[in-house]
């Protein structure tokens, strides 16, 4: 098939030349022009106008043409074709029918042509009817469709993209490769994810959050995402989704902790924790905190200490003055982790503390001098009030006739100290000092009713301690040295 050298941007409009029939009256025998009218069809971008071979019969005798061609130019009217028309010269023939083919012509344009035909020297040329066309309309409006369904964990996500598709009206277009970008709402840090177009099977991608070497996903948060498609022709332009959300929620958490090692040595117990991992989702984190707790194995209540870490090993340390010789601690390790702040807590580990040599208590030095009777506040009492309400700490004293008072307190430490005095009564005012030589840090007026002993401090008149009578607790135990002449007493 002969194709048209010209260049046309055009929509087609039909129109119809008639047949014609031209006499020649001045011969002998009479002159029909068989000349059919075209039938013209059009798409967006080119007209095909089909007609029979025109020809001649004069007398007897059929005369077909020399030259014929097509004339046409943009528009509706005769100047139009007048003013700025082409010319082609080249056709078809099939069996009797001659088709002219009009390409690159412009979508939704009107044309107006005309057929030119000579039938050499001997006869008349023909010219068709004004022929009027419009080629088709071209919908080139670029459109997108994908549709997307997500299944939001706590750190990871799952975006099922179906019916992904380019179009350019109607015409679905290659699609070289789509991006899939996603973000914190509270963020403009957005994450890229790049797919080539072969990866898009019947439409359909799976999209799987957080990209590869990517933070997982935050707990409890809404991310913005969003798909751009590129389609393979380079002359259309990328279109991108509007943004959608979805909200991610807790983490399931799981962990593994081995029991902690234990072992005693000057500074207290050494904790060692190995080989900790922590997972979300299924995702293996360091997002987590652990902390390491003991107790006395008779004890409810636990006590948190310290950690250091190198990599996934732990270490603690349990104070020795926090510690009783020959007592039984239990201790575990806890990882605490997630938006939910779960709990894994290991197996319990029991170590039981060295006992120490039992030191011989310095014996008491005799009562000051000057001193008056003890005996009216003789036995054991209870530090029951002070300063106008009840203490969150322990005192008793125990004291003799001759002066000697023993002072059992639980302030500073769980556990309890022990220290001794001398002390005497002189006009209702008592004084005295430690058997390390220490004096009591105040001296007190004293007042005794039945059970209920009253100390006022001399030089304090608010500093005021109400004692009663009780007995001493069971589970009295020494463990501070009775020359700590820094520790805190409460005498």
């Amino acid at each position: 098939m002969k194709r048209f050298t010209s260049i046309l941007y055009i929509a087609i409009s039909l129109a119809l030349f008639s047949s014609c029939e031209f006499i020649d009256e001045l011969t002998q025998y009479t002159e029909v022009y068989h000349c059919d009218t075209p039938t013209i069809t059009t798409t967006e971008h080119s007209a095909t106008l089909t007609f029979e071979e025109p020809y001649i019969t004069y007398g007897n005798e059929k005369y077909y043409y020399e030259t014929i061609y097509l004339i046409y130019a943009e528009g509706r009217t005769e100047r139009d074709l007048e003013d700025n028309y082409q010319t082609i010269f080249e056709y078809d023939v099939y069996g009797n029918d001659v088709e002219f083919v009009l390409n690159d012509l412009k979508s939704n344009t009107a044309y107006v042509a005309r057929i030119c035909i000579e039938f050499g020297d001997d006869f008349d040329n023909v010219e068709s009817e004004l022929l009027r066309f419009t080629t088709d309309y071209v919908d080139t409006t670029s459109s997108i469709t994908c549709n997307s369904e997500v299944d939001a964990r706590g750190v990871f996500a799952t975006v099922e993209l179906s019916d992904i598709a380019y179009y350019v009206g109607t015409e679905a277009q290659e699609i070289e490769h789509i991006v899939f970008e996603y973000a914190l709402t509270s963020s403009n840090d957005w994450t890229s994810i790049k797919y080539a177009g072969s990866k898009i099977k019947n439409g359909t991608l799976e999209v799987i959050l957080p990209k590869n070497g990517e933070n997982l996903l935050k707990e409890r948060s809404t991310y913005l995402y969003c798909v751009t498609i590129t389609p393979s022709d380079r002359e259309l332009e990328p279109l991108c989704t509007t943004q959608e959300s979805f909200k991610t929620s807790y983490a399931e958490i799981t962990a593994s902790i081995s029991t902690p090692r234990l072992s005693e040595n000057s500074n207290g117990i050494t904790v060692e924790v190995d080989n900790v991992s922590v997972f979300y989702d299924g995702f293996e984190s360091n997002d987590y905190r652990i902390a390491i707790y003991y107790r006395l194995a008779e004890d409810s209540s636990w006590t948190k200490c310290g950690v250091a870490n190198s990599g996934s090993s732990y270490t603690s340390t349990i104070p020795k003055a926090k510690l009783t010789a020959g007592a039984t601690y239990m201790v575990k390790a806890a990882i605490t982790a997630g938006a939910s702040n779960s709990v894994v807590e290991s197996e319990v580990a029991t170590i039981t503390t060295e006992k120490e040599e039992e030191d011989n208590p310095l014996e008491p030095m005799p009562p000051i001098e000057g001193g008056g009777d003890t005996s009216i506040i003789a036995g054991t009492w209870h530090l029951t009030s002070w300063r106008g309400a009840t203490p969150s700490f322990d005192v008793y004293l125990d004291i003799t006739t001759t002066g000697i008072i023993t002072l059992y307190q639980r302030i500073e430490s769980r556990n309890w100290e022990v220290y001794y005095s001398s002390a005497a009564i002189d006009n209702g005012i008592i004084q005295g000092s430690y058997s390390d030589g220490t004096a009591w840090g105040a001296s007190y007026h004293i007042t005794v009713d039945d059970n209920t002993m009253t100390w006022c401090d001399t030089t304090d008149d608010t500093d005021i301690s109400v004692y009663t009578r009780s007995t001493l607790p069971e589970d009295l135990t020494s463990t501070r040295s009775l020359n700590d002449s820094e520790s805190y007493r409460f005498l």
